[in-house]
């Protein structure tokens, strides 16, 4: 077999894709599925001793793991949606258990950074609360990954996203402003995980930039004090604020998949 029959025998099957690594890492992710036909592909190819192409050999490097994550009864990875689901994992907040993703890890690191760096209690922080909206059929559950609670007030809500943040911003402030049904929350944060924004939500404006902006415990106090709580109650700009909620955190990417019944979404 050459290498070029080869490499048309397995690539098709694990869609592999070698970066400038020489090999893709998300190759080990597919293979439960494909595994006995790559395996097979690969020893033909030793038998015949014939040079093993990289994406073969690292084929060979998996199968002990994968075949050893199988027997001892470990849940496969998970590669039917948009998100690659490794498993679970236990919130670092509340213990509930929850799809172990490359952006759950992510938001359990944002609330391990709040608590343990910037000062924050656990009961402090409320994870996970939504708004649902509704428009012309199409339904969408907004999530909001951190909600700061001081002395009985939310001050500011926290949205993670990968990406722009500048695209993150507008349904953030929006957010805010419903989330509480007696007041604006007066401050919202969005952040990829590597950079973020605060933004006062009267008006929209950003306030700061950088991870140092998310202000810690200390800080929260006095702002506190210096923003006011006042009602959103109009019902004209409330469902103006919803309408940009169901048109911006709308997963598309996600329709019709496994990912459509992730919590987060």
């Amino acid at each position: 077999m050459s290498a070029a029959n080869e490499r048309q025998a397995v690539d098709p099957l694990v869609k592999m894709r070698t970066n400038n690594l020489g090999i893709d890492k998300n190759i080990g992710m597919r293979l439960p599925k494909t595994l006995p036909f790559c395996a097979k592909a690969a020893l033909h190819v030793i038998r015949s001793k014939r040079q093993l192409t990289v994406d073969a050999q690292y084929v060979l490097f998996l199968i002990p793991a994968v075949l050893t994550r199988s027997s001892q009864g470990c849940p496969m990875i998970d590669t039917s949606g948009h998100h690659i689901v490794y498993g679970v994992l236990q919130d670092y907040l509340t213990g509930v258990v929850l799809p172990d993703t490359d952006d759950e890890r992510i938001r359990q690191g944002l609330a391990r950074l709040l608590v343990e760096q910037l000062g924050y209690s656990k009961d402090e922080l409320e994870p996970r609360l939504t708004i649902s909206s509704c428009f012309n059929n199409n339904r969408v559950q907004t999530l909001i990954e951190l909600t700061a609670r001081i002395n009985g007030r939310r001050l500011f809500i926290l949205r993670y996203g990968p990406g722009s943040l500048v695209t993150r911003e507008t349904a953030a402030v929006a957010a805010a402003r419903i989330l509480d049904p007696e007041y604006r929350i007066p401050l919202a944060i969005v952040t990829n995980g590597r950079d973020a924004e605060l933004l006062e939500t009267a008006r929209g404006k950003v306030l700061a930039g950088g991870m140092d902006c998310i202000p810690d415990r200390n800080q929260a106090g006095a702002l506190l004090q210096e923003y006011a709580f006042e009602p959103f109650t109009d019902p004209g700009r409330r469902d103006k604020a919803l309408r940009i909620l169901n048109v911006f955190d709308q997963e598309v990417c996600c329709a019709g998949t496994s990912c459509a019944q992730d919590p987060h979404k």
